[in-house]
């Protein structure tokens, strides 16, 4: 492998990816930044909505599962269609709060790159993305990093832009017991979502899981409850899907990082 790969993590909330991350990390050649990039997707989102929704859109909700309303599912297929060398931030003041938002974003999970928050962002949404992943690896990263990438949730429905912009893009969707996420979520002291909430957007991830699945041969699925008690068999399987030597290092959680 000669040049760097760029690698998804992609999921539902509560369903194993932050675990995955830090499995990841343990491996030599593979370095993986957590939760540092939603507010780019959601920006990404918030310029497409324009074209359907002029003002009347709200540019701080979360993701839709765009389910039951015409102007949502045109809003998802425009999402489906857009080209990120294409499609740029027209305003001053979005590209100011896109800073402002990643900053706060990434300050509890990846501290390292808020440093490199005027790097990363760039009016065009390809050369944002491009130029966080060589954020990432100055921040995360050595001379060894053979594999480079992020993992955000909530956000498969950019996976066809991703795979249509980066050639050597890989991507891995978790799937989790819809019942285990719920029950997870309530577990948690704050920030709570409501159920309904969780509800639909599980289903439009795990759909979507699937259908990209089908549809892409870079795309690897893996289910929550597989990784758990077949750790050492899924870990084999996404090494061979990212092309490289099994670690041992994987398994052992006191290495977690």
């Amino acid at each position: 492998m000669n040049k760097v790969e760029n690698l998804f993590i992609t999921g539902m909330f509560r369903s194993g990816t932050t675990l995955l991350t830090r499995m990841l990390n343990t491996h030599k050649y593979i370095t993986v930044a957590a939760d540092p990039y939603a507010p780019i997707f959601k920006q990404l989102r918030n310029e497409v909505a324009k074209k359907i929704f002029e003002n009347n859109f709200d540019i701080n909700m979360p993701l839709d599962d765009y389910y039951f309303e015409k102007d949502k599912n045109n809003l998802f297929s425009l999402i489906q269609k857009v080209d990120l060398d294409k499609e740029s931030i027209v305003s001053s003041k979005d590209l100011i709060n896109l800073k402002k938002n990643l900053r706060q974003h990434m300050r509890p999970y990846s501290p390292k790159l808020e440093k490199h928050v005027n790097k990363i962002v760039s009016k065009n949404f390809f050369e944002t993305y491009k130029n966080g992943l060589d954020e990432i690896k100055k921040a995360y990263g050595n001379k060894d990093t053979k594999i480079l990438g992020f993992k955000e949730v909530w956000t498969n429905e950019f996976i066809p832009p991703l795979i249509k912009s980066f050639k050597n893009i890989k991507i891995i969707q978790i799937i989790r017991d819809p019942r285990a996420v719920i029950a997870s979520n309530y577990a948690k002291k704050n920030e709570k979502y409501p159920l309904l909430f969780l509800c639909r957007q599980w289903r439009k991830l795990a759909s979507l899981s699937y259908l990209y699945n089908e549809k892409y041969k870079n795309i690897l699925n893996i289910k929550y409850e597989d990784l758990i008690e077949n750790t050492d068999v899924v870990s084999r399987e996404i090494c061979k899907f990212l092309k490289i030597d099994f670690d041992p290092n994987i398994l052992d959680p006191s290495k977690f990082k």
